[in-house]
């Protein structure tokens, strides 16, 4: 955390660097040129040099603009539409635009204005005027190109996206821009960009699920079917979650969705089942694998059973069990290191749940899902 703390200082300091450098160079610019002491300009000189900053002016806003969308398009391309959208409210492109063109109309009124106003001497103040200008369009190009770097990072377009989310109230809004946050996780994952992939699902997890929560007081069934949207696209991930995710990106996945299953447990949503069955499959493929963060899936799945304790879900509590068995089982057949004796410690501590609750009938249920976990292992031993 200290480390990304001193990053961004380091960040903001270039950027403030960046921004200062049009105006320092403006001022010793100003200050060289009265040092010198020109005091007349020759009309013929004057001419070519206002006409050369009117062409290069010209020229390189062309190339910048060209450059920029073209750039913008490919980036967005690969990640998400959103960044064109992003792109056209960045107050520095049409910052860069309006001192190109203000800088070029004044060099033009200046050029047709030699002839009519030779010899008088507020003429001298609008050539140094359009030199002054002139550097300081060349100079923003330092700014702007460093707000161009920042922004085709993947980390900027997300954190614009949070940002627009929290300034809006509206859930079909708020579902787009997720999305398009999903649409950034799922393009870096294929081209193995873990760090951006880590910092997307963490998004998720800190800031757009915490940001729901209060929805669930005013609108609980429309919040309800955003946060199963949610999870969906995390069910989608799963593919390249296991393929191209590494052991973080894997992890943030289930913390995620034991996050939304801890929400749904609470607020008694009927797509529970949906979200302990994902975790049976996942948490069986991860297991295959033999993966390490298999056992978070169990640790998920241990949660939702204590939540739905918690709020009296006794109907949730029957889904459970079945699914840690599940996972349990292919772990003894795999003969996993990992979490071989994991399940058996959890319908344990399932079953002296059900006894202390009174539901035992279900404590038999997970009794009996013990004893075939046992002769399974006994087999396969």
């Amino acid at each position: 955390m200290t480390k990304a703390k001193d990053k961004d200082a380091k960040v903001r300091i270039l950027y403030l660097l960046a921004y200062l450098i049009p105006i320092v160079f403006t001022f010793i610019t100003y200050y060289s040129f009265q040092s010198i002491g020109f005091v007349r300009t020759d009309p013929d000189s004057a001419r070519y040099l206002l006409s050369a900053l009117v062409q290069c002016e010209a020229a390189i806003m062309a190339i910048v603009v060209t450059l920029s969308l073209i750039t913008i398009q490919l980036a967005a391309s690969s990640y998400s539409p959103r960044l064109i959208d992003i792109f056209i409210g960045t107050p520095i492109f049409w910052l860069l635009v309006i001192i190109y063109i203000y800088s070029m109309v004044l060099s033009l009124t200046t050029l047709r204005l030699i002839e009519a106003v030779q010899g008088v001497t507020h003429i001298e103040d609008l050539i140094t005027l359009c030199f002054l200008s002139g550097v300081l369009c060349f100079s923003a190009l330092f700014s702007y190109t460093l707000k161009m770097i920042d922004l085709l990072r993947p980390r900027t377009i997300i954190s614009e996206l949070v940002k627009s989310i929290k300034k809006s109230k509206d859930l079909e809004k708020i579902k787009e821009e997720v999305s398009h946050i999903f649409a950034i996780i799922s393009g870096s994952l294929s081209r193995y960009d873990h760090e951006t992939a880590v910092e997307g699902l963490r998004t998720i997890r800190f800031e757009i699920l915490e940001y729901l929560k209060d929805f669930t007081k005013t609108e609980k069934e429309k919040t309800g079917k955003l946060f199963f949207d949610i999870y969906w696209w995390i069910r989608r991930l799963s593919n390249l979650l296991t393929n191209y995710g590494d052991e973080e990106s894997i992890s943030e996945s289930i913390v995620i969705c034991s996050e939304i299953g801890k929400i749904a447990v609470r607020e008694n949503f009927g797509w529970i089942g949906d979200v302990i069955w994902f975790f049976e499959d996942f948490g069986k493929i991860l297991v295959e694998k033999d993966e390490r963060v298999s056992l978070g899936v169990l640790v998920a799945l241990e949660a939702i059973w204590e939540d739905a304790i918690k709020y009296k879900r006794k109907w949730m509590l029957c889904l459970v069990p079945p699914s840690v068995k599940e996972i349990g089982k292919v772990a003894i057949e795999r003969r996993s290191l990992v979490i071989r004796a994991e399940p058996f410690r959890i319908l344990q501590k399932f079953k002296y749940h059900c006894m202390n609750i009174g539901m035992k009938e279900l404590g038999n249920t997970v009794d009996s899902l013990i004893h075939e976990l046992n002769e399974l292992r006994d087999r396969v031993s």
